[in-house]
């Protein structure tokens, strides 16, 4: 596998990738968003063990909430067409996208402080977590799989659909 270093400094060479908290408590209506950053969880676990002989440092990056447009500039382009299975959960499908904004996102700026911080330590950790909602993922970690399911669904599917319904 070749391997292209994201940061070098002399010796000392680096790779860092960011994923979300979503790989490990995916959420409905986040299905391929939550795939794509399980990816990037298993690749970057990949090449940690990969890049240990070579001395290159692997660091994931899984935070939680961070202030960003992104759910601002796809809210407009989110819809379902009339015939859709899910037509009565759009509510939900809006609530979900805009959830990580609606709750205190830490700020771009500070999120980028702490990364820069952490992966330039002289040994830097080989994963961080930071970010508002981001200690949910690791008590979900600690539950029953087929409980925290369900509990998701619950929250972010059948909640805000049954809200609307009302």
């Amino acid at each position: 596998m070749a391997v292209r270093c994201t940061w070098s400094h002399g010796d000392r060479h680096l790779v860092y990738n960011a994923d979300v908290s979503t790989p490990h408590s995916p959420t409905p209506w986040n299905g391929i968003y939550c795939s794509s950053k399980a990816a990037v969880h298993s690749i970057t676990d990949t090449l940690y063990m990969e890049c240990t002989p070579l001395n290159i440092d692997v660091v994931l990056v899984s935070p939680g909430a961070v202030k960003s447009n992104i759910a601002a500039n796809q809210a407009e382009r989110v819809g379902l067409p009339p015939e859709s299975l899910y037509r009565d959960y759009i509510d939900a499908v809006l609530t979900k996208l805009n959830m990580s904004q609606a709750s205190n996102p830490m700020p771009s700026a500070v999120f980028a402080r702490e990364v820069v911080g952490g992966v330039l330590q002289a040994r830097p950790p080989r994963f961080m977590t930071m970010a508002p909602m981001s200690g949910w993922t690791k008590i979900f970690l600690w539950l029953p799989r087929g409980w925290v399911l369900r509990l998701l669904w619950k929250r972010l599917g059948e909640g805000p659909r049954k809200a609307t319904s009302k």
